[in-house]
């Protein structure tokens, strides 16, 4: 599902975590970690829960790549609890938190505020009454106001009913939710995916999850920007997104089924700028256009083995340039890391969904001896290099297609026009 274009341009982010002298505790996995060490570096626990135990307001829990088979409970503590580089897409599939059918993977007391951090995690195996995979108000009155990003929440399950039952994947945040893949988690009677959000939900990717009703997202008053929600299945009503009135925006919802409501249903306010299958419903900005991903049911052409299909967007989707650019978006990222603000196809406007279209991008002077361009290729996919003498305003012209071929692989390309001019290339997978 992470499957990333190779890049010329260089995007860097940087994680910032305290020192040891800043109350900083560890965990690694046996037989380094041992729940009787002291925690640091070198003598790091065993359990992320006994590291939570330990930290108190403002201490940050470092967590190494490995497998914990435990239900953790922040406690009310507003910590940090971050795997060893949440920014890793590779590192957060290898650093995981395995409820065992034992309850919900994590819960939080709900007290805790917006510098209670949970980043980094692949978050599994969670069966509970509500929450399976993240239960985010233990009182079951006040919802958590922590910061959830960068994780995984895949395949939990809830098996309860009611007001305040149900909900696989992750129920009752008044933080924020931020680049987090929610995908093929269920739910007996409602919210497959995620229920009872009262915060700001950004850059999320809601998959494959089902429930007898809201198999998406249901009761929830928070606010979705830039979100893909897509493919998952209801029983009776709301596939998409359900029982839902505040803003949507910039989002892509599709290929969500229900009998009833397959898209939406009762929701009491009017999306904008979004991307909506079947939508007559009115609102600026709003298409029908197929959102044109790049390979939703991945390699093997099954939608639900869910971890090899790639919602990114063609360089043909409607989705690109589409949304309304806003001043969060400064300095924000996309699920994939990029900037949210991204040179698109033909302008710096914020696209739709969780992804930011990204074409590679160079820039060079062509000389006597021509300009030379080197990328890594995708199996099964054609590669365009365009080029232009303006970085943000067209033409771009199509200067050559290359196919990956079936194992993909390195790439080049040399421009066969010798100037002086300064050129700029971009190159698209199709």
């Amino acid at each position: 599902m992470k499957a990333i274009v190779g890049v010329l341009s260089v995007v860097s982010s940087v994680l910032v975590l305290q020192t040891a002298s800043g109350g900083t505790w560890y965990v690694a996995p046996p037989p380094l970690g041992n729940n009787k060490n002291p925690g640091t570096e070198e003598h790091p626990f065993a359990a992320i829960q006994r590291g939570i135990d330990a930290a108190k307001d403002g201490d940050t829990v470092i967590i190494a790549q490995g497998t914990y088979v435990e239900n953790i409970n922040f406690k009310g503590k507003n910590i940090t609890v971050t795997s060893a580089n949440s920014l890793d897409w590779n590192v957060v599939a290898n650093t995981v938190i395995d409820g065992n059918k034992a309850g919900s993977v994590v819960t939080f007391v709900g007290t805790e505020d917006e510098t209670c951090v949970l980043s980094g995690f692949t978050i599994r195996n969670g069966r509970a009454f509500v929450g399976g995979g993240i239960l985010g108000a233990g009182s079951m009155v006040v919802p958590t106001g922590a910061t959830i990003q960068n994780n995984m929440v895949i395949g939990n399950h809830a098996y309860g009913g009611g007001d305040y039952g149900g909900c696989g994947g992750i129920w009752g945040c008044a933080g924020r939710l931020e680049n987090n893949i929610i995908a093929g988690n269920s739910a007996d009677e409602w919210g497959g995916g995620v229920g009872g959000m009262e915060g700001v939900m950004v850059s999320c990717l809601i998959i494959g999850n089902s429930a007898f009703n809201d198999a998406g997202v249901g009761w929830s008053h928070g606010t979705f920007q830039n979100c893909t929600i897509c493919w998952n299945r209801a029983g009776n009503h709301g596939g998409g997104i359900a029982h839902y009135n505040p803003p949507i925006q910039n989002c892509i919802i599709w290929g969500n089924t229900a009998p009833s409501g397959p898209q939406f249903y009762d929701i009491s306010s009017t999306p904008t700028y979004s991307c909506i299958e079947g939508w007559t419903g009115g609102g600026g900005g709003n298409i029908t256009a197929n959102p044109q991903f790049v390979d939703p049911d991945g390699p093997d052409d099954d939608p639900n083995t869910l971890e090899d299909n790639d919602y990114r967007l063609l360089l043909t989707s409607r989705c690109i340039d589409a949304g309304i650019n806003e001043d969060w978006m400064n300095g924000a990222v996309d699920l994939d890391g990029n900037p949210r603000i991204l040179l698109g196809a033909t302008s710096l406007t914020v696209d739709m969904g969780a992804y930011e279209y990204r074409f590679d991008l160079a820039i060079g002077r062509n000389t006597e001896s021509n300009v030379g361009l080197s990328w890594t290729m995708r199996p099964q996919r054609s590669y365009t290099v365009f080029s232009s003498s303006d970085m943000i305003l067209p033409p771009w012209a199509e200067e050559t297609t290359i196919l990956g071929g079936k194992t993909g692989g390195p790439a080049s390309w040399i421009d066969p026009s010798a100037s002086s001019a300064l050129k700029f290339y971009k190159i698209a997978i199709e």
